[in-house]
C-alpha cells in the first residue's frame, strides 16, 4: 500500500483530466500538514491550486497560494526576458526538462543549445544582465537576483562530464510559442517527456510527484501516434530502460491510489524493448517502492549502477564521455564532490 500521506496528498490534488474530487471538504490545518511533502515533491502550488479550493477563506492558504503564484509569474517574466535577448543575438535555443503540464513554479530555467559557437555567443550576451553563478564541463549557471531564479545554459544534457542524451535527436521536435511578446522555443511532447524521464533516472537520480504527474499528464494527452514516437525515440536515445521504469512505477502507483487502469501507460512501456539486465534494475525499484511506499523515490544505487552500465554499452556518446568523468574523478576529487553537493543543495531546495 502506498504510504498514507503521499496517497492523501495525491487525492487533494487529485487524477488528470478527470471532474470527479475525491477531497471536496477539509481544514485548514489538516491541508497545510502537506505542503511540506509538496514541497519535497517540487508540486507545491499544484498542491494550492486544489487546497484554496477545498478550504475556501483560508487566510494562510491564500497567502502560501499567492507567495507561489508570483513566482510563477516572476519564471515567466525571466524566461520573456531572456527569449527576447537570445533572439535580438540571433541564437537558436531550446527550453527543456523545465515546463510541467500543470501550475508549477521552479527554482532553475534550463536552456539547451545545439552548437559550441550559440552555446558561447548566448552567454556572452547573458552575462552583462545576471550573475555568474557556476560552471561545469557542459554548462554555464547565471543568477538573476531580481526573480531568484538560476538559469542554466547547456551544451549538452549531461549528468557531470557524461553525456546522456543526444542533443541532436531532439533538434526535429523543437516548437515554438510565445510568452508575452516574444517566441520561446520548447520540445513537442514526446521529447519533452524523454528529457524529463532521462532526468530523473540519470541526473536526479529519483522520483517525485512531479515526474508521476508530468508523465501520466502528458501520456494521457499523446495520441498513438506520438506514444510510437515516443518509443521510437527512446530507442534512439538508450533511455528505454529509464522510459520503461517510469512508466511501470507510474501505471503502479495509479492503480493503488486512484483504482485506476490507463491502458496507454502499459501499452507505451510495452512498446518499448529491454533485455534481462534492464529488467532486473527495473524490478529493483519497483518493489523498493513497494516496500517505502512513499515518494520522492530515490532509486536504489543497484538500479542506477544497472541504468549506466546498459547504456554505456547501447550509447557510443555515453561510452565516449565517460572516460571523461573517471579521469575529472581521479584528478580533480574535490571539485567533483563540490560540483556533487551543489547539486544535492539545490535539489534539496526545491
Amino acid at each position: 500500500m502506498v504510504g498514507d500521506n503521499i496517497t492523501r496528498l495525491m487525492e487533494i490534488i487529485g487524477f488528470p483530466q478527470s471532474k470527479v474530487e475525491l477531497v471536496e471538504n477539509a481544514r485548514e490545518d489538516y491541508l497545510l500538514n502537506f505542503l511540506p511533502l509538496a514541497i519535497e515533491n517540487k508540486v507545491p502550488l499544484f498542491f494550492l491550486e486544489r487546497a484554496v479550493t477545498i478550504c475556501k477563506g483560508s487566510k494562510i492558504l491564500e497567502a502560501h497560494h499567492e507567495t507561489y503564484i508570483k513566482r510563477a509569474r516572476s519564471f515567466f517574466d525571466l524566461l520573456n526576458r531572456i527569449s527576447g535577448l537570445l533572439t535580438k543575438v540571433e541564437t537558436n535555443f531550446v527550453v527543456f526538462k523545465t515546463f510541467r503540464p500543470f501550475p508549477f513554479v521552479t527554482v532553475d530555467l534550463d536552456i539547451l543549445f545545439f552548437t559550441r559557437e550559440e552555446f558561447l555567443r548566448a552567454y556572452h550576451e547573458l552575462r552583462q544582465f545576471y550573475t555568474l553563478a557556476g560552471y561545469g564541463p557542459y554548462s554555464i549557471s547565471l543568477y538573476s537576483p531580481k526573480h531568484d531564479i538560476i538559469l542554466d545554459l547547456h551544451l549538452e544534457i549531461s549528468v557531470s562530464r557524461m553525456v546522456y542524451v543526444n542533443k541532436q535527436l531532439l533538434r526535429r521536435f523543437v516548437t515554438e510559442f510565445p510568452v508575452n511578446g516574444n517566441q520561446t522555443y520548447s520540445l513537442e511532447l514526446p521529447a519533452a517527456l524523454a528529457t524529463v524521464v532521462a532526468h530523473s533516472l540519470y541526473k536526479e537520480q529519483m522520483l517525485t510527484l512531479s515526474d508521476y504527474y508530468t508523465t501520466l499528464t502528458q501520456i494521457l494527452q499523446m495520441t498513438p501516434h506520438e506514444r510510437r514516437i515516443l518509443a521510437d525515440l527512446a530507442e534512439q536515445l538508450n533511455i528505454g530502460l529509464s522510459v520503461n521504469l517510469v512508466l511501470r512505477l507510474v501505471d503502479f502507483i495509479t492503480k493503488i491510489v486512484f483504482k485506476k487502469s490507463a491502458s496507454v501507460i502499459s501499452e507505451t512501456a510495452e512498446m518499448i524493448e529491454i533485455d534481462e539486465v534492464e529488467e532486473k534494475a527495473i524490478q529493483i525499484a519497483v518493489n523498493q517502492f513497494v516496500q517505502r511506499t512513499k515518494l520522492p523515490l530515490k532509486y536504489h544505487p543497484f538500479s542506477v549502477a544497472l541504468a549506466f552500465m546498459k547504456k554505456a554499452f547501447k550509447d557510443p556518446l555515453l561510452r565516449a564521455t565517460l572516460g571523461n568523468q573517471f579521469f575529472d574523478v581521479i584528478t580533480n576529487r574535490s571539485g567533483f564532490l563540490e560540483s556533487a553537493l551543489l547539486h544535492a543543495r539545490r535539489t534539496a531546495y526545491f
